[in-house]
């Protein structure tokens, strides 16, 4: 069992907020813009990705089974672009009212 003298629980509350502010200012995380990493990577990859993935596909598939006759607007294709995460810039569709 530990004791401890009343008060010394928020005396090392406290300093705990202190060290995690400098820890955010540290990590960019006090306002500055950092660039988009997604979902992360290594030990800090997102726990959350499948479950967003997965979201994502069952948004596009409920879109898709709405729109009639969903097409390209010409035959020419898009240019892929990118190395990590190749895809177009732009896919413009259109689709039957």
């Amino acid at each position: 069992m530990v004791v401890q003298r009343p008060g010394a629980v928020a005396q090392q509350d406290a300093g705990h907020r202190r060290a995690a502010g400098a820890d955010r200012q540290r990590a960019g995380q006090d306002g500055e813009h950092r660039p988009h990493v997604a979902f992360g990577g290594g030990k800090h990859f997102c726990v959350g990705s499948n479950l967003a993935r997965m979201e994502a596909r069952v948004a596009l598939e409920a879109i898709l089974d709405r729109l009639r006759n969903v097409r390209l607007p010409t035959a020419e294709l898009p240019g892929v672009f990118g190395l990590a995460f190749r895809s177009p810039r732009r896919l413009p569709v259109v689709f039957d009212n």
